[in-house]
């Protein structure tokens, strides 16, 4: 653990007192000694996620690797230790985002989040439980509506909020076509008013069947579960942040359901200041004291990427103190683990 002296000033006389009185040197014990202050000891998670591989979102597995790195790195008590990461995530599993959270929260008094690109969804979810995010200026974070299956199409999610108000959605749109289209038809055809309801309804409940018979109810009822589960992974991650009190915040249950149900899309970039204006503590990166470090890292990351679309993550965990020793920020972290999909498969 990094620790400081404080610096203590000597004891004076008082103005009527010798200094140099035998009486003072002998008989007056010193009653001050140097106190300790400490700083915490600081690490960086490094989690730089492609879309590509088996290691490409927020699974167990990533789970289960980030327990082993912090009880292989992390030495310092909970109370005196503070934890940076450098994440870029599409997302993934929002029980694992929020076990990722709650893991993290017991061995830091302090997290923080550096966003160079984006930290998507579940990513998202999981810097609600962090107590201040640095995002770069194109930056994003994503709506925590979550993804559900497809009904009738292998492979493809679609967000379950759609899924959730599929119903209410269909209901307003068929009341709202009968009243509008109904007072054309009165005006055009002079029949009474509840005949031309009755026939009307009967048109656009037959129009709206095969839509209609294409919704599954438990499809409905688990994406609606879903976006509850979320809402509440998200409540209680923000209110459980170490957040100075004069930071004018969201409450955690107003911000979290904004960020289930406001958003039209679940692709929606949620910019930095976006995120300052709904109330999270965001800054801009380059206020971060390792940004260089996180950025040159970042960009090698992405270089090898696109070179080899096999790279999963850059995976790595350091204490900052030994890091800063040893090289400049300015050069960057090199020996990050990088894991391909090959090698992730060949483990398994």
């Amino acid at each position: 653990m990094a620790k400081k002296k404080a610096s203590v000033k000597p004891s004076q006389p008082a103005e009527n007192e010798d200094a140099a009185s035998p009486d003072r040197l002998t008989d007056q014990p010193a009653t001050e000694s140097a106190e300790e202050t400490t700083t915490p000891t600081r690490y960086v998670l490094v989690m730089y996620q492609s879309p590509f591989g088996v290691i490409n979102s927020m699974n167990h597995r990533l789970f289960v690797d980030i327990q082993d790195i912090l009880d292989e790195t992390v030495e310092s008590s909970p109370e005196d230790t503070s934890i940076d990461v450098w994440i870029e995530s599409p997302g993934g599993s929002a029980n694992v985002a929020y076990k990722i959270a709650l893991e993290l929260r017991s061995r830091a008094h302090q997290l923080h989040a550096v966003v160079p690109d984006y930290a998507k969804s579940a990513a998202t979810l999981l810097l609600l439980g962090f107590d201040h995010i640095y995002m770069d200026a194109a930056a994003e974070l994503g709506p925590l509506d979550v993804q559900v299956e497809h009904p009738d199409r292998e492979n493809v999610t679609v967000s379950g909020l759609d899924m959730a108000k599929a119903l209410g959605f269909l209901s307003e749109f068929s009341a709202e076509f009968i009243l509008q289209s109904g007072a054309d038809i009165i005006d055009a055809t002079k029949l009474s008013r509840e005949t031309v309801l009755e026939r009307f309804s009967h048109f656009v409940a037959t129009f709206l069947e095969p839509v209609v018979a294409k919704l599954d109810p438990q499809l409905i009822h688990k994406a609606s579960n879903d976006l509850d589960l979320a809402t509440k992974y998200a409540t209680t991650l923000l209110a459980n942040r170490n957040v100075p009190e004069d930071h004018e915040l969201a409450s955690p249950e107003h911000l979290a359901s904004h960020l289930v149900n406001h958003y039209p899309a679940h692709e929606f970039a949620i910019s930095r200041e976006e995120a300052r204006g709904i109330g999270l503590p965001v800054s801009d990166v380059q206020e971060y004291d390792l940004w260089n470090m996180a950025k040159h890292l970042h960009r090698k990351f992405r270089k090898q990427l696109f070179s080899d679309p096999r790279t999963d993550t850059v995976f790595h965990m350091f204490n900052v103190d030994d890091v800063l020793n040893d090289e400049p920020p300015t050069e960057g972290h090199d020996d990050a683990e990088t894991t391909n999909s090959s090698d992730a498969k060949a483990e398994e």
